[in-house]
């Protein structure tokens, strides 16, 4: 994730790079083909997601996930070396899980396939290769790739209301196999199963700290994790400007 999570030109760190066709045969003997992490905030170093439909542009795979998800090696996923920034390639398509709140949820866990190993709290990835997500204050939010097809449960302290959101409808389209689909089990809350063509409405540029702030949720979600409602002189009430 280039700049992603800093201030000026930095967007979320939990995004979808989609490579085609890519020629790689120009590259001088010493260059990586693909890099986890330029110029980013901590995330940036594991949450973001390379994908490809041909078999060239990523030597054959579909996903690739930062090396720190190490949990994805035991998952069926091939650790690769440092051309691909020995980051973990997957035959089965990975993909986006973001959670979007206005209040910072505190720590939230998730748990399911690629998250199953012991915790690793060192920097960069503090805690994401188990599943354990920190808040992202710039376009609040929380991110982690998951497997397509895949059941996952998530765990938080729920205050206020939580909107999750997963893939999209463009990259499904694009790879010709159908909707895709994630079932989430919420701990202390509602649990839904998503698809990658769910409205989205709610969203813009900024995540959630744009014009889509003023968006009714409620009537334009397929899944809300409704959290306990939080009295307007909280002091996890976010203030917005007039």
């Amino acid at each position: 994730g280039q700049h992603c999570g800093l201030g000026g030109a930095g967007g979320p760190c939990n995004v979808q790079y989609l490579l085609e066709g890519v020629d790689w045969s120009k590259l001088i003997g010493w260059q990586k083909k693909i890099k986890f992490g330029v110029n980013a905030a901590t995330f940036g170093f594991v949450q973001p997601i390379f994908v490809a439909r041909d078999d060239i542009s990523l030597g054959g795979y579909r996903s690739m996930v930062s090396r720190h998800l190490n949990g994805f090696a035991d998952f069926g996923c091939t650790k690769e070396d440092w051309q691909f920034d020995e980051g973990i390639g997957c035959h089965m398509h990975v993909r986006r899980l973001n959670l979007w709140s206005h209040v910072d949820q505190g720590n939230v866990t998730v748990q399911g396939p690629g998250y199953t190993v012991s915790q690793n709290d060192a920097s960069p990835v503090l805690g994401l290769n188990a599943g354990v997500l920190q808040y992202e204050p710039m376009h609040r939010g929380y991110g982690l790739p998951v497997v397509a097809g895949s059941n996952y449960t998530v765990v938080g302290d729920w205050r206020g209301d939580v909107v999750v959101e997963f893939s999209d409808a463009r990259l499904a389209d694009f790879f010709g196999e159908g909707t895709e689909s994630l079932g989430l089990t919420v701990i202390n809350g509602t649990s839904c199963s998503l698809t990658s063509h769910d409205p989205r409405e709610y969203l813009d540029p900024l995540g959630l700290n744009g014009q889509s702030a003023g968006v009714q949720l409620e009537e334009k979600l397929s899944c809300l994790i409704q959290g306990v409602p939080l009295e307007r002189d909280s002091p996890l009430m976010p203030a917005f400007d007039a």
